[in-house]
Parts: C-alpha cells; sequence; structure tokens
C-alpha cells in the first residue's frame, strides 16, 4: 500500500473516532528500508503529521525496544513474539496511562 492511501485510511478512521467525541492515541509505525529510501521518508512522516494536524496523541514507534531485537522477534524478524507483545503492551499501558486522565 502506497503511503499516501495508507495515510487517506487513517485519516478516515481519526475522524470517525473524533466525530463519536472517541479519544485517540495515535500509535506510529516506521517502514523497513527495504521498501526504498522515497517510501520510507513518505511512510514515516505520516503519524507524526496526522498527530499534529488533528490535535492527538502520538506514540513514535509503536515497536520501539522490540523492533531489531531477535529475541522479542519471530523468525521473519518484523512481527512481534509473545514476548515482544509484552513490551508493546507496556509501551501501550504506559501512554493510555499518561493520556486518559
Amino acid at each position: 500500500i502506497q503511503p499516501n492511501e495508507t495515510e487517506k485510511n487513517l485519516e478516515k478512521i481519526i475522524k470517525i473516532a473524533q466525530s463519536k467525541k472517541i479519544g485517540i492515541i495515535l500509535a506510529g509505525m516506521l517502514a523497513p528500508t527495504s521498501y526504498g529510501k522515497e517510501y520510507k521518508k513518505n511512510f514515516d512522516q505520516i503519524y507524526l503529521k496526522l498527530s499534529k494536524k488533528y490535535d492527538i496523541k502520538l506514540i513514535p514507534f509503536l515497536l520501539e525496544g522490540v523492533a531489531f531485537n531477535s529475541s522479542l522477534n519471530l523468525s521473519d524478524g518484523m512481527h512481534p513474539n509473545k514476548e515482544g507483545t509484552v513490551v508493546i503492551s507496556k509501551t501501550l499501558k504506559k501512554s493510555i496511562l499518561m493520556y486518559v486522565k
């Protein structure tokens, strides 16, 4: 999926949630370098751009501490294993507790 399509889809979701007064914490992702520099550049800016545009909280990179840590990923090197999901859940919990009052 091209970055502009991903951005449009996320923007639709944000608008629907905001119209229903649902709080949002946007969990950012980064593209792998294997997709090329231009793709990565365009993709990596999506989450920060949308969080600023819609004034919503942002977790800059959901896989922080998990990505590139082989002990926290499946054999494909990209998707978290059971232990990796525990790290991600702690990141989410921290953000929820920080932003939700």
